[in-house]
């Protein structure tokens, strides 16, 4: 795995050192640690992006998203599933995985969650970009 130097960077980027170290941090861990279960896509559409994960068996109360802002982080997670229906089968191949995940997610402060949809075994979480007036240039006085 080659390693990402952001280094020069640095030179034009005032302020960023810690924001570049996170960033070859998570880059490094993400290659090293990428869930596998479930399966996902990311989109990026236009300035927006879409989440999907392949849900297929759970219901809409088995699943939670949680957008902590604080962390700048979007977490989507699902609990055990419970098995008392299954428990009186007998499986002969079991190729479903109904277990319990957590998908973690690092997004920009000006991402927002527009909406979350199951359909068809599909959850599809869209965030939009949002500006905000704060993000306006602001202008410098000189005295």
């Amino acid at each position: 795995m080659r390693e990402l130097n952001l280094r020069p960077f640095l030179t034009s980027h005032l302020g960023f050192d810690s924001l570049f170290d996170e960033l070859q941090r998570s880059m490094t861990q993400m290659q090293a640690e990428t869930p596998s279960y479930p399966p996902f896509n990311v989109i990026k559409d236009g300035e927006d992006y879409v989440i999907e994960v392949a849900v297929a068996g759970f219901k809409k109360s088995d699943i939670n998203i949680e957008l902590n802002r604080r962390e700048s982080c979007l977490v989507i997670t699902s609990g055990k599933i419970s098995e008392s229906e299954n428990e009186q089968r007998s499986f002969i191949k079991r190729g479903l995985a109904r277990r319990s995940f957590s998908l973690s997610f690092k997004v920009a402060q000006d991402l927002e969650v527009k909406d979350a949809i199951l359909e068809d075994g599909i959850l599809t979480v869209i965030l939009k970009t949002v500006k905000r007036p704060e993000d306006a240039p602001l202008l410098i006085p000189i005295k």
